[in-house]
C-alpha cells in the first residue's frame, strides 16, 4: 500500500545536501510538476523539503483536493535536523535556539555517539564528564585540553548548557572538592594552575603551601596525585622563585647528609629550578658524600630525567669517582678496562674542576709506556683494533637490511653515555659497545684510512676517503651498495638501492681543535649540542627505514694539554729542519734518528717507520707535553695517552617491536585493617627484550606505606622478579570493604615510555579493628 510522500517544512534552511528542495515562489512550477509526477508513478515515502511558508501553504491547499492525504507534512526543528544528521537526539535542556550557534560543527561529528561529549571535545579536546577527579583526569585537564580560548567559546549559549550540566554532575559525585570544580568550570585555566602549584608545593612547608595556596588546601590534599606530572609551564615565577630561595634556605642549614637528602626527596622531584639548585649545592659540597646525594637525586627526579635525558648528563659529571688503583697489568684486556673504567673516568672529572693531579698523570704515562712497549704485538695481534673493524662486523653487515657506519672524527670515549641517551631518545637501542685501539700515531689521516682500507697503508697527504671507499672498504662488502658522505643531509636522499651508508661527520674535531675564546660558549656544550642535533637528524633522516642498524665509531680521541708544558724542539735538533711536526708528534729522518735518538728517547716514544711498517720515523711525546704553546682549551691528538688511543664502537638497532605490558602478580593477597603486612609481588616480563625503569605506584587511598613507588631498573627479557614492599597497612575507611588493590606501572621498552594500571585481588580477614600496630 502507498505510504505517501513527506513533505518537510524547513523554513530556517537546516537542510542543504539534498536533491529535492524548494526554496523560492519561482519553485511552484518545478515543486508541483515533481509532486504529481510522484503520484502518478506511486512513487512512495520520497522526501521533499520546502523551505518556504508561500509553497507550504500551496501544497497543503493541493493535499484537500488528493485522496486519503496522500501528502504528510512534517516540522523540520532543530532537534530533528540534528537528530536525522547526527543521529542521536541532543538532551532536553537544550532548545532549538540554544542550538543555533553550533550548527557548523554538526558535519564534522557526525560519526560521534554522544552529543554533550562530542560538542566539548570539539571545542576543549576535553568532555568535562566524570564523576571522579582521577589522576588520569588531572593529567588530560593539564597536559591535553585545549583551553586557550575557554572564555569566549564557553560563553555560546548552547556551550554554557552543557557545561552547566556537566558542573551539576561533578559537583554531585564530588562534593567534598566544590570549590575545585567550580574554579575548574569558571576558569579551567586557573585550575591547572592551582593543582600544578599544589604538585610542587607539597611536600614544602605549610607556610609556603598557604602563601599561595590558601583558601585551596584542604580540597587539594584530598585529591590522589601521587604520579601527577603536572603542566609546570603555567606556574607562577612567583612559585618557582619561592621554591628555590626556600630549598636553598634548608639546603643551606642542613648539618647532616641525612638532612640533605630528606631534604631532597621532599622537593617535587619535577621542578628544573630544584634539579639546578640541587646540582649548584651537590658541585660546592666539601662536607657532604657528594656520590650519595647524586643517587638520592637520580631515584627522586627520575620523572624529570625520564623526559629530559640530557640532565642525567649533567648530573653524571657531578659524580667523583674513585681514584684509580695503580695500574701494573700484563695483559691488554685489563689494561684497557682500567683505562676506560678507573682512569678516564676521573681524569674526566678532574678536567671539569680544573684541577690537576700529579700521580694522575704518571699513572697515564704508565698506560702510554705500556702502549709503546707493546705496540707491535697489538698492532698485529690484537682484534680490537680501527682496522680489525670492518672484517670483524662483516658477517653482520651482510645481515642486515640497511646499516649506517657513522664515524665521528676525533670523539674518544668521553661522549658514550652521551651518545647512547640520545639515540634511546629516538627509540634506537645499544646492542654492543667496545673499545677500538686507534693506529699510532693518533692522526685522522692515518687512523681513519687504516679503518676505511683495514689495512695499514699511509700516505702523507689527506686521503680521498671516498676514492678509499671505492677501492677498498667496497672490496670487503661486495654484495653491499655503498653511498659515502661527510653531509648529513645527504641521507635523506639516500637512494633507494643503497642500504649501507658511511657518513664521515668532521665538525666534532673542529671544535675540538677551535680555540675557547672564538667560541660563544664552553666548548663541551658545543659539542653536546652539536651531538644532540646529529643524532636527531641522522634519526629523522632514517625513519622511513623499518630496521636500521648504526656503528658509532671513531678514528682518535684528543687530550688537552696545559699550555706551560712545551718541549722546545730546537733545543733538540740544533737548528736541524724536522721533516714534519705537530703539537704530539714529531717526524724526523734515519739520519736524524741516529744522531739525536738518545734525546729523543728521552722525551717521547719512538716508532721506527721499517718495524712498524710506517710512512716516516715517528717521535711521539711522553706524559702530557706538547711541541708547540696552544691555548689553554684546545684539545690535542697524535700521541698514546688513554684519552687519545681508545675509540668507541657503539652498535644500535632499531626494529619494530609490540610491547606485552609486564605481568603483576600478589603472591599473598590476604590482609587485615590496620595490621603492617608485606605486600609480596611477582613481576613477569614476557618480552624478547628487557623492560627498564619500571616504576610502580601504589594508588588505593586507602592503603598506608612508608614508600608508595617502587624502582626496578632492569627487567631482562623473558625473567620474573619478586618485590617486597615494607609496612603495607590496610587502612578502614567507613563500611567499605576494599576487594581490589589499584597499581600503576611505568616503564621504558625499545625506548619508549609506557604505562597502566592493574587492580589486584585482595582479601581482607574479618578481626576486630585494631587502633594499634602489630609489629612482630
Amino acid at each position: 500500500m502507498l505510504s505517501g510522500i513527506q513533505i518537510f517544512a524547513d523554513p530556517n534552511r537546516h537542510l542543504s545536501d539534498s536533491m529535492l528542495i524548494f526554496s523560492k515562489i519561482s519553485d511552484y512550477p518545478k515543486l508541483y510538476h515533481t509532486v504529481r509526477e510522484m503520484l502518478a508513478n506511486n512513487i512512495s515515502r520520497s522526501d521533499i523539503i520546502v523551505q518556504n511558508q508561500q509553497l507550504l501553504s500551496w501544497l497543503r491547499e493541493l493535499n484537500n483536493f488528493e485522496p486519503n492525504d496522500m501528502l504528510t507534512f512534517r516540522e523540520m526543528t532543530l532537534r530533528q535536523f540534528v537528530t536525522n544528521t547526527w543521529g542521536i537526539i541532543p538532551p532536553s535542556y537544550l532548545l532549538d535556539d540554544d542550538l543555533k550557534e553550533i550548527l557548523d560543527i554538526f558535519p564534522v561529528l557526525k560519526d560521534q555517539s554522544d552529543f554533550e561529549k562530542s560538542v566539548l571535545e570539539h571545542y576543549f579536546l576535553f568532555s568535562f564528564d566524570f564523576t571522579e577527579l582521577t589522576l588520569t583526569t588531572l593529567e588530560k585537564i593539564c597536559n591535553e585540553a585545549k583551553f586557550a580560548d575557554y572564555r569566549n567559546k564557553s560563553q555560546l549559549k548552547c556551550i554554557k548548557l552543557i557545561l552547566d550540566h556537566q558542573k551539576e554532575k561533578a559537583l554531585k559525585y564530588n562534593k567534598n572538592i566544590s570549590i575545585l570544580i567550580e574554579i575548574l568550570f569558571e576558569s579551567p585555566e586557573k585550575f591547572i594552575k592551582i593543582v600544578s602549584s599544589f604538585a610542587v608545593l607539597k611536600g614544602y612547608t605549610n607556610e609556603l603551601r598557604n602563601r599561595f595556596l590558601e583558601g585551596y588546601i584542604y580540597e587539594l590534599s584530598s585529591l590522589s596525585i601521587k604520579q601527577f606530572y603536572p603542566n609546570t609551564n603555567t606556574l607562577p615565577i612567583e612559585i618557582t622563585n619561592a621554591i628555590r630561595v626556600e630549598l636553598n634556605s634548608l639546603l643551606t642549614s642542613a648539618s647532616t647528609l641525612d638532612e640533605v637528602a630528606e631534604i631532597i626527596r621532599c622537593t617535587s622531584g619535577i621542578l628544573e629550578s630544584e634539579f639546578e639548585t640541587l646540582v649548584e649545592f651537590i658541585n660546592s659540597q666539601i662536607h657532604f658524600d657528594r656520590n650519595k646525594l647524586i643517587v638520592v637525586v637520580k631515584s627522586h627526579f627520575i620523572r624529570l630525567l625520564t623526559r629530559k635525558p640530557e640532565l642525567s648528563t649533567e648530573l653524571d659529571l657531578l659524580f667523583s669517582p674513585d681514584f684509580p688503583s695503580a695500574p701494573n697489568f700484563e695483559d691488554a684486556k685489563t689494561w684497557f678496562e682500567w683505562a676506560e673504567n678507573e682512569y678516564l673516568p676521573y681524569r674526566r672529572w678532574q678536567e671539569t674542576r680544573k684541577e690537576n693531579n700529579e700521580l694522575l698523570d704518571s699513572y697515564g704515562i704508565l698506560f702510554s709506556d705500556w702502549i709503546a712497549k707493546n705496540y707491535f704485538e697489538i698492532k698485529y695481534s690484537y682484534p680490537n683494533t680501527v682496522m680489525n673493524l670492518l672484517p670483524n662486523i662483516k658477517q653482520k653487515i651482510d645481515q642486515q637490511s640497511f646499516t649506517l657506519l657513522l664515524i665521528i672524527d676525533n670523539i674518544g670515549l668521553r661522549w658514550n653515555n652521551h651518545l647512547i641517551n640520545l639515540f634511546k631518545k629516538n627509540s634506537i637501542n645499544l646492542l654492543q659497545k667496545e673499545n677500538l685501539i686507534a693506529a699510532i700515531p693518533t692522526e685522522t689521516r692515518i687512523s681513519k684510512t687504516a679503518l676505511l682500507s683495514a689495512n695499514y697503508t699511509f700516505s702523507k697527504n689527506e686521503q680521498d676517503y671516498r676514492k678509499l671507499i671505492e677501492q677498498k672498504t667496497s672490496e670487503q662488502f661486495q654484495n653491499k651498495q655503498l653511498f659515502y658522505t661527510t653531509k648529513v643531509s645527504d641521507l635523506k636522499q639516500l637512494p633507494e638501492d643503497v642500504n649501507f651508508a658511511i657518513l664521515n661527520y668532521l665538525m666534532i674535531d673542529e671544535y675540538m681543535h677551535m680555540d675557547q675564546n672564538k667560541m660563544a660558549s664552553p666548548k663541551l656544550e658545543v659539542i653536546s649540542n652539536e651531538l644532540n642535533g646529529l643524532v636527531d637528524l641522522v634519526c629523522k633522516s632514517l625513519a622511513y627505514r623499518p630496521q636500521i642498524d648504526i656503528y658509532v665509531v671513531s678514528d682518535h680521541g684528543s687530550v688537552k694539554i696545559s699550555n706551560d708544558k712545551v718541549i722546545n724542539v730546537d733545543d733538540i735538533f740544533l737548528g736541524d729542519k724536522i721533516i714534519e711536526g705537530t703539537e704530539r708528534y714529531i717526524c724526523v729522518s734515519d739520519e736524524q734518528l741516529n744522531r739525536f735518538r738518545s734525546k729523543l728517547e728521552t722525551i717521547g716514544y719512538i716508532f721506527e717507520r721499517i718495524r712498524y711498517n710506517l710512512d716516516a720515523n715517528y717521535v711521539i711525546l711522553k706524559g702530557y707535553n706538547s711541541f708547540r704553546k696552544n691555548t689553554a682549551d684546545q684539545y690535542l691528538h697524535g700521541g698514546v695517552s688513554p684519552e687519545e688511543i681508545l675509540v668507541p664502537l657503539l652498535h644500535f638497532h632499531r626494529s619494530t617491536h609490540t610491547v606485552i605490558p609486564p605481568n603483576v602478580l600478589i603472591r599473598d593477597n590476604t590482609f587485615r585493617f590496620n595490621v603492617k603486612s608485606q605486600l609480596l609481588l611477582l613481576i613477569e616480563n614476557t618480552n624478547q627484550i628487557p623492560v627498564q625503569n619500571l616504576q610502580l605506584t601504589i594508588l588505593s587511598p586507602f592503603v598506608s606505606v612508608d614508600n608508595d613507588i617502587l624502582i626496578v631498573e632492569k627487567i631482562d627479557s623473558m625473567t620474573k622478579i619478586d618485590v617486597n614492599i615494607e609496612n603495607v597497612r590496610i587502612m578502614r575507611k567507613g563500611s567499605i570493604v576494599p576487594t581490589e588493590l589499584s597499581i600503576s606501572i611505568q616503564y621504558d621498552f625499545a625506548s619508549k615510555q609506557y604505562s597502566s594500571e592493574i587492580k589486584l585481588p585482595i582479601v581482607i580477614k574479618s578481626m576486630q579493628e585494631n587502633t594499634f600496630d602489630f609489629d612482630f
